[in-house]
């Protein structure tokens, strides 16, 4: 699970980013308010899954601060296990000290279930790789705190951004499955430059979690992360402007995240244990006639390994799974203070696994026995958004 809280979470936060809008302007205080409903459907080999999720946003921007409030209604189908629930509510603050230099503080409540049955566990591991995107690996998450702080340091042509920051999760009460990290540590380095065709950010953060198996029922499999990320802002020409004066923003990002320490990889709530994450997502903005189109395409792959020993045997599971994903929001203005966006993707891939066990015979000889499975993954998702700025 943690390979799916951390990697797709993170695939996901930078296609908002690529798909975000150009910041508002500081010089006055403005709201910004989004309700946003999706419907997700994936196939996995023979097994479907459904998700359906209403999500609602407030954004407070002012010239050296923001203040967010988010929360989501979920609705899950999978395996013959229906949860229904809310993912954690979320505040958060940023303030601005001077440009490049800001500190945050955030907290969230737990998800609703916080406690998993062993069913609904293996609902959620009907799809569990982190190329497939799912808002529901949020459920079973304990609160949590935190603080972040960002310094930024001209050097040349270059500005070198460091950060850090500490989230702390209470230990959850209960016997049943729950995601809990304890105390995160994060730590990270970042370099923008401006160069002759657009901006270029190379970045690199690290994770470190404290928590313990919690008896078995942790489904966090321990350790931390490590992030490697590259992005790129430039623009082409419009081909269709006679006057070649206007020009279509891109957006692009790879990434490569890779667990460490995680003793405990292999947990019930994953279709295959928690591995390495490679990914890229780009993103273009075409205005036309007031309607803004942004594409987007998004590929993920992922490979694991995870073995155990006994005093006769040993097991081991290497997973693999990748997507393609391509999707389209549209937006359009209603006026000078709503949005209506439109949103549609498809993704297609695969995932399986091979499993092995050395059973351990006399006089040094053995037998190896080996099964597996590869399942194609296809999927959708519709949605609609609706902000209002004022």
């Amino acid at each position: 699970m943690h390979a799916i809280r951390t990697h797709s979470a993170a695939a996901m936060m930078i296609v908002a980013a690529l798909c975000a809008r150009p910041a508002l302007s500081q010089e006055a205080t403005r709201n910004r308010i989004g309700v946003t409903a999706t419907t997700r459907a994936y196939t996995v080999g023979d097994s479907s899954v459904t998700e359906r999720v209403v999500a609602v946003r407030y954004d407070l921007f002012g010239p050296s601060f923001r203040l967010r409030l988010d929360g989501s209604a979920l609705g899950y189908t999978a395996a013959g296990s229906k949860i229904n629930g809310t993912l954690p509510i979320g505040a958060r603050f940023d303030y601005m000290m001077r440009p490049g230099d800001s500190v945050a503080v955030y907290v969230k409540t737990a998800s609703q279930p916080l406690d998993l049955t062993t069913q609904q566990t293996s609902a959620l591991a009907t799809a569990g790789t982190s190329t497939v995107d799912l808002e529901s690996t949020g459920l079973g998450a304990p609160a949590l705190g935190g603080v972040r702080a960002t310094v930024a340091f001209p050097v040349g042509d270059f500005v070198l951004a460091l950060r850090g920051g500490v989230e702390v999760e209470p230990t959850p009460s209960g016997s049943a499955p729950v995601y809990w990290r304890g105390t995160t540590l994060k730590g990270g380095v970042a370099f923008t430059s401006n160069v002759d065709w657009g901006t270029l950010a190379f970045s690199a953060d690290a994770t470190k979690s404290s928590a313990d198996s919690l008896n078995g029922r942790n489904l966090f499999p321990g350790g931390g992360s490590v992030m490697l990320q590259a992005q790129v802002d430039a623009s082409v020409l419009n081909p269709f402007d006679p006057l070649e004066d206007e020009r279509w923003p891109i957006r692009a990002a790879l990434f490569y995240a890779k667990p460490f320490s995680s003793d405990r990889a292999d947990q019930p709530n994953l279709l295959i244990p928690q591995g390495d994450l490679l990914g890229g997502i780009a993103a273009m903005f075409l205005p036309v006639n007031g309607v803004t189109f942004a594409p987007t395409v998004q590929y993920l792959h992922e490979s694991s390994s995870s073995g155990s020993t006994t005093a006769i045997s040993r097991n081991t599971i290497s997973g693999t799974a990748w997507t393609l994903q391509t999707g389209l929001d549209v937006g359009v203005p209603l006026g000078n203070v709503f949005e209506l966006t439109p949103q549609a993707g498809y993704a297609f891939g695969t995932v399986g696994a091979t499993f092995s066990q050395g059973v351990a015979l006399r006089r040094g000889r053995g037998v190896v026995r080996t099964s597996g499975f590869d399942d194609s993954i296809r999927g959708y998702y519709l949605g609609v958004q609706l902000t209002a700025t004022f």
